[in-house]
């Protein structure tokens, strides 16, 4: 593509990356300001968008930007066999646009991820939830490249063809494998939906937990003085809650 910007001036092509990390930066105090508030006020109170619900926007967003990608490559494409040369007359800042709309996508499913793990995890594992988050970054990093090498080795035609991905671009399909990952993605989003619709937060499993006993109450239905008097003395702490505040 074409890697001018002005007339004196050409970018390095992996420089138009930086447009992902650009929009996730203004995108999170963005979404906390103004998206969340909002949904505060007509939710009555309350988180006004829940954890997962953040996640799931995420991940409809980033089909969203698959499909856009593909549409761009599809016109790269196009126009670079067009020229004769393998070139296209096209901006690379026509990237931008997707980019931006993956960056949005990162800073709803990433962002929404750390606070998840952060405050659905119990107290003494937060640790434990951070590098959860970073192994299932680093494990999603090895699937990718998993899934390429499938998906290149499934395309590649009899013949020594190249698949949709190989080194040169204008002889590959990206833009059909963007379309595949679309359907991925779509394909996770409803595996998330069932996940999720089963899902009880932290809070909520402690108000679904049985309540104690309740005290023994004498013919008249009052309760016994015993009953009462252990009641009024003050609970001694258990050795499970003591090692825990120490461990603390």
């Amino acid at each position: 593509m074409d890697l001018h910007m002005g007339r004196h001036f050409t970018i390095p092509p992996v420089s138009i990356v930086a447009v992902f990390y650009l929009a996730v930066a203004p995108f999170v105090p963005f979404y906390d300001l103004l998206i969340a508030r909002a949904a505060r006020r007509l939710t009555k109170g309350g988180r006004g968008i829940t954890l997962l619900q953040r996640q799931g926007a995420g991940l409809v967003v980033g089909a969203l930007a698959f499909v856009a990608a593909a549409d761009v490559e599809r016109r790269r494409r196009r126009s670079a066999l067009a020229g004769g040369d393998g070139a296209s007359p096209l901006s690379v800042f026509l990237l931008a646009p997707q980019l931006a709309v993956m960056g949005v996508s990162g800073a709803f499913s990433l962002v929404g991820q750390t606070e998840f793990y952060n405050t659905q995890f119990p107290d003494q594992m937060r640790t434990l939830a951070n590098a959860a988050f970073n192994c299932a970054q680093g494990i999603s990093s090895y699937l990718a490249t998993l899934v390429v090498s499938i998906v290149n080795a499934r395309t590649r035609r009899r013949g020594g063809s190249a698949g949709w991905l190989t080194d040169d671009i204008n002889a590959g399909r990206i833009d059909y494998f963007y379309y595949a990952m679309a359907v991925l993605t779509a394909a996770n989003f409803v595996y998330f939906l069932v996940r999720a619709h089963f899902y009880q937060y932290k809070g909520e499993q402690a108000a679904d937990s049985p309540a104690g006993p309740e005290p023994a109450r004498d013919s008249n239905g009052s309760t016994s003085e015993s009953d009462a008097a252990r009641r009024s003395k003050p609970a001694e702490p258990t050795r499970h809650m003591q090692y825990t505040k120490y461990s603390i």
